[in-house]
């Protein structure tokens, strides 16, 4: 008899909780797998953190990509960037340049975002490296 009033209480709670709500479930943290067309130097680890990379073909039919990155530490730091650019079979076209100046300031996160100069362009590299001082 003693289970009598124990749920019945049980059943008054239950009875006042609104109908909407629901457990929260949490997803088990996935690791990451960094994406191979983000190269990053050794000088560059501990400094810079990719946070996402996202690539799609345009209307016009060129790559176009963009890669988010975050500077990590307080300090303002000069990266150098390179892209080199692959055909449809894998083999590097010669349409890159010189390595270009980043410079992120500390805990930045920004967006780096290119399109490729030409339609054969199919796939690509993004090299990060430290400036030297």
């Amino acid at each position: 008899m003693k289970t009598a009033p124990f749920l019945l209480f049980v059943s008054l709670l239950a009875s006042c909780a609104p109908a909407n709500l629901r457990p929260v479930l949490t997803a088990p943290a996935q690791q990451k797998q960094p994406d191979p067309r983000v190269i990053l130097d050794e000088s560059v680890r501990g400094n810079l953190r990719i946070l996402a990379v996202r690539a799609t073909t345009g209307s016009d039919g060129l790559l176009k990509f963009q890669v988010d990155v975050q500077k990590i530490g307080p300090a303002a730091r000069t990266f150098l960037y390179q892209v080199d650019w692959f055909d449809r079979d894998g083999v590097k076209m010669d349409l890159g340049g010189d390595p270009l100046p980043w410079t992120l300031l500390g805990n930045e996160s920004d967006a780096l975002t290119m399109t490729a100069p030409s339609p054969l362009a199919k796939d690509f590299h993004l090299t990060f490296r430290l400036r030297p001082k």
